[in-house]
């Protein structure tokens, strides 16, 4: 998406919204709904990131990224997480 790439996460996340609430059937929703984490975590929002990570989970509980998910719903920092990594 053009928003991240060009560093307007704040557009970036209100694309992603939209696009998830107006497509909720569609199978990329899934994808918005995370990258609406990533967004925030990229814009420095850690508490909105931590709770949009938690609302993921909750809509997507086997969801492609939960590991990460979860890793970010612990509020582990950012340096901390591995790909495939996990939280304790």
């Amino acid at each position: 998406m053009r928003a991240m790439e060009n560093g307007d996460y704040g557009d970036a996340t209100r694309r992603l919204e939209r696009f998830a609430a107006e497509y909720a059937g569609d199978d990329r929703a899934e994808d918005a709904v995370f990258l609406v984490v990533i967004a925030l975590r990229r814009a420095g929002r850690h508490d909105e990131a931590v709770a949009a990570a938690k609302a993921y989970l909750l809509k997507f509980p086997d969801g492609f990224r939960r590991a990460e998910a979860a890793a970010i719903a612990s509020g582990t920092p950012k340096s901390r997480l591995r790909p495939g990594s996990t939280p304790r």
